[in-house]
Formats: structure tokens, sequence, C-alpha cells
């Protein structure tokens, strides 16, 4: 997720509140069907307009059969999320920090205060810390990728020391810290990738992750594979699908299709994820899309219903 970088694809929202009113009148879903537990979703797969009206987005989400949102920090007030949260019978598990929250104390005092607010117990870094400026590029996906490419091993380091200190002060506000990838920290870097040169540095017990296997699939690696190798850190998940038609890159570049659709192994990822004690799934789907949000929300959600 590239949340508040780039363009995101909009709804009209008469078009999506229309969505919404059809949604809400869904039948009663099975509750927690993804191996008897939550099944949740990230703003981000809704759009800017899924907080126009909380109560409606809120609603349609509770009708589908999701039981808990992930929003990102700051989108709304917090005390009107969690009202609207609780008016649905939904909850929050964990928060996206704002972009280069990084490792101030105030920053993540902010975080700290926004995440407690809404309910939620984790707060999750979404991009990689910045330790260098930003190369010229023409737009902020381009930016990243490029700022990725021009990471020394050592530079790779000093994220993960960034990491240790957000997660360090967080945990002393009361909350876990995890991290979210994207695909351009598995740049090569030395002999090993950027990724592993930062994780390496940080600690295990302060340090967990939210893995989006989707950005895992489009780096060429095998999402699987990596649960299995971090199942200690894998606390949450990204449930993002692919087409075939990605190409492996680590530029943010991913052609995007509804879980169960597209390339993925959900078996055999799902599978590892319950090995690995995964606490919280979380669907999320990239622009742009084939149909509206909220209807390839539901794909998706009825796709994962077959784990159980």
């Amino acid at each position: 997720m590239l949340a508040q970088i780039g363009d995101q694809m909009l709804l009209h929202r008469r078009d999506f509140l229309s969505c919404l009113t059809a949604l809400g009148a869904c039948a009663t879903v099975p509750e927690r069907p993804l191996f008897g537990r939550a099944l949740g979703i990230q703003m981000y797969a809704l759009g800017q307009n899924a907080y126009n009206d909380l109560d409606a987005t809120f609603a349609a989400l509770a009708a589908i059969g999701y039981a808990e949102v992930e929003v990102g920090q700051g989108a709304k007030p917090a005390a009107d999320v969690r009202a609207a949260l609780s008016r649905a019978g939904l909850t929050c598990p964990s928060i996206h920090m704002s972009v280069g929250a990084g490792a101030s104390p105030d920053a993540i005092a902010r975080s700290a205060e926004y995440a407690h607010a809404v309910g939620a117990n984790y707060a999750c870094m979404t991009i990689f810390p910045f330790v260098k400026p930003f190369p010229s590029a023409a737009n902020p996906t381009q930016m990243l990728a490029a700022l990725a490419r021009s990471y020394t091993a050592d530079d790779w380091r000093r994220a993960g020391d960034i990491l240790n200190i957000t997660a360090t002060g967080l945990h002393s506000a009361g909350l876990a810290f995890a991290y979210h990838n994207h695909n351009p920290e598995f740049t090569p870097a030395g002999d090993s990738t950027g990724f592993d040169a930062m994780i390496a540095r940080t600690d295990p017990s302060l340090v967990k992750l939210e893995v989006d296997v989707g950005w895992l699939k489009a780096a060429g690696i095998d999402p699987a594979t990596f649960v299995r190798q971090h199942a200690a850190r894998v606390r949450l998940m990204h449930l993002k699908d692919l087409k075939s038609s990605t190409p492996t890159n680590f530029a943010l570049t991913i052609d995007p299709t509804e879980v169960g659709s597209g390339a993925q192994d959900w078996p055999a990822l799902l599978q590892a994820a319950r090995d690995a004690g995964v606490e919280h799934f979380l669907v999320e789907q990239e622009p742009p899309f084939e149909r509206p949000e909220l209807d390839s929300a539901r794909l998706s959600f009825q796709y994962l219903q077959n784990f159980r």
C-alpha cells in the first residue's frame, strides 16, 4: 500500500454510495471465515471516498462479513473512527502510521495517541525509512524506487536502526510495532537485499512484520517460503493478489486483481500463515480496479471463506 503517496483511483461519490447501499442490503454471512479468525480489510483498498461516510462504509463491510478494519493515521479524527466502528460492530487492530513518521519522539507519540484512540494494538510503518535525500523522478512511485536503488547495505542498516527506535517508543506507549513491506526493499544490496540488511539490524522482540504478500510476489519472492522463514515476526498479513502478467520488479509495479483470481498459491500461503500464528488477516487491493472497490472487497471475502 502506498498510503498518502501518489495518485489513487477513486470512485465518484455517487457511485460509491450506490455500492454501499447495495452491499448494505446483503444477507447475513458466516462469521470468521478464515480458520475461524476475524477477516479484515485495509481502507486503502476502498479509496479515499470510503472515508466520506464512515457509517455507510463500515455498515457495508460488516454486511459483507468483515470484522476488522485497518485505517490510516489521521485520515479521519480518531474519535469519529472509533465511534463508527462501534456502531457497525467492527474493530481496528492496527493503524498505518503517517508516511515519514520516522523515529522522532513527537511523531511516535502522535501515532501512539491515534492508535490508542481507535482501539488498535499495532502501529505499522508503511514504507522504508528515508535515510538519504530523494533523487529526482517524474512521480512519487519512481522516486521511491530510485531511492531504494540508491541505498547501500549500510543505508539499509541505518533504516533498521530507525525501525528499532520507532518500535521502542511505541512499546513504551503500550503498542506493538510492525513493518509493512512493498517491493523496493528487496532491491539487491551487496550480497543480499535491502530488506535482509534492514531487518537483520532490528530487535525481533520489538520489530514485527505486516507482510504484504502481493508485493512479495511482485518482487519474485515466494510468499509462503518468506512467511516460514520469518514466522516469529509475521503477526499481520495483507492478503493481496496479482495477475501473472506482473513482471518481477522492485519498482512498485503490480497488475492487481481480487484475492483468489490471480497468481498467488493461496492454499500454501495461508497454511504457512496459520502455522506461523498470524494474528490479523487484512484484504488489500491496489488500483486500478476493474469493478467498484466494494465489489472487489466482496469477491475477495467470498474466496477466503473457503479456508476454514
